[in-house]
């Protein structure tokens, strides 16, 4: 098996867009793939070579690569009648590169940097909405027909956003908008409660990784506990805004604790 190089991505604003498991799925790609990144496209495939000691139905591994297409991180193609996929930005230059499959197409890779650009400027222009250029009236000065452009004192009031907010005639906030300002605000403001932790936590152990959620519910709770104590920042000291997200990514992260061989080892040391 080759050699591979495993990057710091735990600030990746795409890793950061797909679940747990499809980044486990990824990083086994990248252990399968050959020197250019690329390597069978077909779930049952990947499955078998990439998982070949779990159970895995290959419906999880085709919604899986779905997550990693539409966070631009791989992206398919076809050769020799075949399915591959390739993995974008691979730069493995451990040793002599070979070739085990036939290599992407250039204009795939130029298709998906074109589509990727426009997902992105799509994403920021509803975020940040371009500015709106206002026309200004302009007056005629004298009888040599000089024109000056009239102040726009409206671009004033926008660079004094708090003089702004104190003039109650331009308040045109909607209750329904000022509704999602505060639920927005209360979210972030007040972390959940240990319960409702607790319930998401073992909706994931039992339904998603189909395990016994019991042996972690200690661990769970002393993450909360921990994030609580940190005034819900996480171990990067960086706010928790999605806990759900974040506490999905943690999981995989958590030992069980054994409360049985706990109270024999506690009874042990009192005799």
């Amino acid at each position: 098996m080759p050699n591979r190089i495993l990057r710091d991505w735990t600030y990746s604003d795409s890793v950061d867009k797909i679940s747990f498991q499809a980044e486990v799925l990824f990083t086994r790609l990248i252990m399968k793939a050959d020197d250019y990144g690329s390597y069978f496209a077909k779930p049952k495939l990947i499955n078998g070579n990439c998982f070949p000691l779990k159970d895995i139905r290959e419906s999880d591994i085709s919604r899986w690569l779905q997550e990693l297409v539409s966070a631009g991180m791989i992206v398919f193609y076809t050769a020799e009648n075949k399915e591959y996929l390739n993995i974008i930005d691979f730069n493995q230059r451990l040793r002599s590169m070979k070739k085990r499959f036939p290599q992407v197409p250039d204009n795939v890779i130029k298709d998906h940097s074109r589509a990727f650009r426009q997902q992105l400027d799509s994403e920021l222009t509803a975020t940040c909405p371009p500015e709106v250029e206002t026309e200004t009236e302009e007056e005629e000065e004298g009888e040599g027909g000089k024109k000056s452009p009239t102040p726009d004192f409206t671009i004033m009031e926008n660079l004094f956003p708090e003089d702004k907010k104190d003039k109650a005639s331009e308040q045109v906030t909607t209750g329904s908008e000022k509704k999602e300002k505060s639920s927005a605000k209360k979210e972030k403001a007040n972390p959940p409660d240990l319960d409702s932790f607790l319930s998401v936590a073992k909706e994931i152990y039992q339904n998603e990784l189909k395990v016994d959620f019991s042996p972690y519910s200690f661990a769970v709770m002393a993450k909360y506990n921990s994030w609580i104590e940190a005034g819900w920042k996480d171990g990067h000291k960086q706010p928790i805004q999605s806990w759900k997200s974040k506490l999905r990514n943690v999981i995989p992260y958590l030992k069980p604790f054994n409360q049985s061989s706990q109270n024999g080892s506690s009874q042990a040391r009192r005799r």
